[in-house]
């Protein structure tokens, strides 16, 4: 099976689905861990804050350190889907991220 990665908004709308995105998924259960939320049990809710966060981390990244373990992403595309969310934020959206094995 494997990792699969989503941000959704509050309806379950998916904004993006990722397979196999290890390094997103170990940033996410660090900012779980320091929120208190195991991200393996349920939705890690995000802010602005997270998420510009998420942006600043993945654009001092290079491509091979954000995509590595063969992760079919790009770090562009990335930066992209976390901009979609943050204006979707500003408009009164809520946001999260969910993670299965």
């Amino acid at each position: 099976m494997g990792l699969d990665s989503y941000i959704k908004d509050e309806n379950g709308n998916e904004i993006k689905h990722w397979r196999k995105h290890h390094s997103l998924n170990a940033w996410m259960v660090r900012l779980g861990r320091e929120k208190g939320i195991e991200v393996e049990d349920c939705p890690l809710p995000l802010c602005i804050s997270d998420l510009e966060s998420l942006r600043l981390f993945i654009e001092s990244q290079s491509s091979e350190e954000w995509c590595r373990w063969g992760v079919k992403s790009d770090k562009t595309d990335d930066v992209d889907v976390i901009l979609r969310a943050i204006s979707l934020m500003q408009s009164g959206k809520t946001i999260c991220y969910l993670a299965s094995w």
